[in-house]
């Protein structure tokens, strides 16, 4: 039976009715998107190809059009249902991969030219120029900041992409889908959370672990939140562990020196500091504590967002701008197009799907590090930066 895998760009909101990953969880839904891509349908007809009963059909439908994943259309006086966002089948793949692969081989031979210029931003930033290393820099800055983050706000600035639109329930988000047999989206090189607390901007990229949530932060911080810790407390926490880290960019603390560039109570940073070692933050070394994940100041950001839209300035002009004659002619053959979702919303799906591919073979073949397996299984870079 035909499953479908989803991806978000954007914030899905509490799990509720107006979640898209909550409104798809039941299977069922995913066959009635599969048939209703294919072709608009009635309820009888959708009932019919599912063997099921219309009433049901019916419900499900109610679901997904309040969350804004199906619309009805009048197709020659007959009401019908056709889903009002991305979805790749494997058709659809096979159509778009050519020029997918061709975008994505051109992209992997400008980031190797210039990796070197990424390497001298990284010499400059301040935890590395105070004597840490950290194995998996390049990806953070090549694939997080520049491909994905420094991506989306060049071609969404170009008008390629569609970043985020309205959707019910408050939401901004773009939501996608792909046929499950087409591609293990959990494997895939472009899973980005983020959340901001206080001047503080924690992030994991990378792959998803078997089981969620990743056991790391933002990711914990949500998990807290969900399980009854007041988002009070979760703010507290969170920006003090920040105050942790950014006492410790500059080199290895001991915990008075913390204490006094902090100003955090002495109990209360033991407690701090022991989080933030069980979840691989920072080390304990000689009565001293350094850190294990990078810790960004606001002036590295602004250096690395600085490198990264160049790059992808070079990257929009040389790749997409001259292949996207192609993309639109490959484009208007799939079912996305049928259905009426324009090019700017489905490539932000593509796009994502582009630069996995080139992030993977930049891993396989060395030009980066790939990220440590984490303790929950899953491959990811954590990091935290100040809001440039």
């Amino acid at each position: 039976m035909s499953t479908l895998s989803f991806a978000l760009c954007g914030n899905a909101g509490p799990y509720d009715e107006y979640n898209p990953y909550y409104v798809t969880e039941e299977t069922m839904r995913h066959r009635l998107l599969i048939e209703l891509n294919r072709q608009p349908l009635t309820l009888k007809e959708l009932a019919t190809r599912l063997s099921a009963r219309e009433d049901d059909i019916e419900e499900h439908i109610a679901a997904l059009i309040r969350c804004g994943l199906v619309e009805e259309v009048v197709v020659e006086g007959v009401k019908k249902f056709k889903p009002s966002f991305t979805i790749l089948l494997e058709d659809d793949v096979k159509t778009l991969r050519g020029i997918m692969t061709n975008i994505s081989k051109d992209m992997f031979s400008i980031v190797k030219e210039e990796i070197e210029k990424v390497r001298e931003v990284e010499h400059d930033l301040s935890c590395v120029k105070a004597g840490y290393y950290f194995r998996d820099l390049d990806y953070i800055v090549v694939v997080a900041y520049t491909l994905d983050y420094g991506a989306l706000r060049v071609l969404s600035d170009e008008g390629y992409l569609v970043v985020a639109k309205e959707m019910p329930g408050g939401r901004r988000y773009v939501f996608s889908a792909i046929e499950s047999s087409c591609v293990d989206l959990r494997k895939a090189w472009m899973w980005g959370h983020s959340e901001r607390f206080g001047k503080y901007i924690f992030y994991t990229h990378g792959r998803l672990p078997p089981r969620p949530p990743r056991k790391a932060l933002p990711d914990l911080a949500w998990w807290w939140s969900l399980n009854g810790v007041s988002m009070d407390i979760v703010n507290k926490m969170m920006i003090d562990m920040g105050r942790v880290l950014e006492s410790l960019h500059l080199g290895r603390r001991n915990l008075e020196e913390m204490r006094q560039e902090t100003g955090i109570d002495g109990e209360y940073l033991v407690v701090l500091v022991n989080n933030l070692y069980l979840m691989n933050y920072v080390d304990i070394k000689d009565n001293g504590v350094e850190l294990k994940k990078p810790f960004l100041a606001r002036e590295d950001v602004e250096r690395i967002e600085r490198l990264s839209e160049g790059l992808m300035h070079r990257i929009v002009k040389e790749v997409v701008e001259r292949s996207w004659s192609l993309l639109k002619e490959a484009y208007s053959k799939t079912n996305p197009y049928r259905n009426g979702i324009a090019l700017e919303e489905a490539f932000n799906f593509v796009y994502h799907l582009i630069f996995e591919r080139c992030a993977d073979r930049l891993i396989r073949e060395g030009i980066i590090s790939e990220p440590s397996t984490m303790i929950d299984g899953g491959k990811y870079s954590a990091w935290v930066a100040v809001e440039a």
